[in-house]
């Protein structure tokens, strides 16, 4: 039987990407490749617009006081003390932009409206290119990221799921993610990325396996510079495919950065885009509800 795809996507989600401050305009891109392609053409296709996050949504995973500063931001306020926002990890490379609250309702709806239609079996597998800002911690906002929307959509997994695995693919270690579930034994986190001294976050090495009764539950796979396609694909072929016999989950999040594709002046990685590609066939090869979520932009 052929599975059902759903997509999310609407042009709010779009324009609110193209206004963060990584590369604008990469989330137009993105569409219009995939218009292009026709990707969303196949039968088993279904495009779905996501609804933006409550309040209560966020709160699965991010403190009051972080959503209410944002909520209470303006864009010519002035009644914040100086350095206020430095507590929330707003300046730097997450800015204070107009209407944040707003983005981040919108970053957060699209992964949450996808986790909503697996949670109730609505399709077999749910993608939103727009998500997988996996560097938010629970009280601030980090690497480009001012919301996690993959731990909240994880928590709206576990509605129907008992073991969900967590997959990052981007050259970044997925840091906000593996902090949030470091005690969980129901949560397993598995980052493929670039380790090397200087090179953010400057964590994910292999020693860092989680605390507590989620030790062992987070797994590392750090890699080098300039590390090859066929490094990448031995050591995701060899490790996947075993992590997922042993842990055995009821669904799967998967973190499709591109920032790790050769030509990227950041990640200096060398996979191709058929290397990544590799890699979802035996993601979708595991037969068990799947989320897709986008991730580090290409930097070309």
């Amino acid at each position: 039987m052929e599975k059902k795809v759903i997509y999310i996507y609407d042009s709010t989600l779009r324009d609110e990407c193209d206004r963060l401050p990584t590369v604008p305009g990469r989330a137009s891109i993105v569409t219009d490749l995939v218009n292009s392609y026709e990707l969303l053409k196949s039968g088993n296709v279904t495009v779905v617009p996501s609804v933006p996050a409550t309040y209560d949504e966020l709160r699965l995973f991010h403190s009051s006081a972080y959503l209410d500063f944002m909520k209470a931001y303006k864009e010519d306020d002035v009644g914040f003390e100086d350095g206020e926002e430095d507590e929330f990890g707003l300046s730097y490379d997450c800015p204070l932009l107009p209407r944040l609250y707003t983005l981040v309702q919108a970053l957060a709806g699209g992964s949450i409206t996808a986790a909503n239609l697996l949670a109730e079996r609505k399709c077999d597998f749910a993608i939103n290119w727009f998500g997988g800002w996996h560097h938010a911690q629970r009280d601030e906002a980090e690497g480009f990221c001012y919301v996690n929307d993959i731990v909240i959509a994880i928590q709206t997994l576990t509605r129907s799921f008992t073991k969900i695995l967590y997959v990052d693919l981007d050259v970044h270690h997925g840091n906000g993610v593996q902090n949030a579930f470091e005690l969980s034994p129901k949560i397993l986190t598995l980052s493929f990325h670039k380790y090397s001294p200087g090179f953010y976050p400057g964590g994910g090495n292999v020693d860092e396996v989680g605390s507590r009764r989620g030790e062992y539950f987070s797994l590392n796979v750090p890699l080098r510079d300039g590390c090859s396609g066929k490094t990448y694909l031995r050591c995701f072929k060899e490790i996947f495919p075993r992590v997922f016999r042993a842990f055995k989950p009821s669904a799967l999040v998967v973190q499709c950065g591109a920032d790790c594709i050769n030509g990227d002046p950041v990640g200096q990685i060398n996979i191709t885009t058929k290397d990544m590609g590799e890699c979802i066939k035996d993601v979708l090869n595991c037969n068990v509800p799947t989320l897709f979520l986008g991730g580090g932009r290409l930097l070309i």
